[in-house]
């Protein structure tokens, strides 16, 4: 079956005259009629205009001849694969979504910084902190002199802990 042929019988399948089809496509009476009569060949503007107008039709069908008229029902496609699951629902936390009994804070600590409170203890500690660090191990910033602001670390709890070391 050739392009006209299929031409013709979508407009079988439309129940609409050559005039009606002309119309309904957005093209010249005359082209319908010399397509159908084998005169002419569609343009590819012809055949997007019928594709437009009738979604239903399969291109490969229009084009080549090739599988069925008609594009397959709903039904007949395979089914979609569920939708993802709630990510919530994969927390095993017995915890979670549950109001904080005053023990800790009443705001998150990821939303909130931390407040690093200087104490001679916690000096003594930086201090040790850094001389226990040597020239060997500290990480080398490609760049050329970075120098090292801010150190943070994140528990498992959801309780995070700064260090800032002293500029010197």
């Amino acid at each position: 079956m050739n392009i006209n042929q299929r031409i013709e019988k979508i407009m079988q399948y439309s129940e609409l005259s050559p005039t009606e089809f002309a119309e309904a496509v957005d093209v010249q009476r005359s082209s319908i009629s010399h397509i159908t009569s084998g005169r002419n060949k569609p343009s590819l503007e012809f055949i997007t205009k019928i594709k437009a107008r009738f979604p239903e039709i399969e291109w490969d069908w229009l084009i080549n001849g090739e599988g069925d008229m008609l594009k397959k029902s709903e039904e007949d496609k395979p089914q979609k694969p569920a939708s993802l699951p709630d990510l919530f629902s994969l927390i095993e936390d017995d915890n979670f979504g549950k109001e904080s009994t005053g023990d800790a804070p009443t705001t998150s600590p990821l939303t909130e910084t931390a407040s690093y409170k200087r104490t001679p203890e916690a000096g003594r500690t930086n201090e040790h902190m850094l001389s226990s660090v040597s020239a060997e191990s500290t990480p080398h910033h490609p760049g050329g002199d970075a120098d090292i602001i801010k150190i943070v670390w994140f528990y498992s709890n959801g309780e995070f802990k700064s260090f800032e070391p002293q500029r010197f």
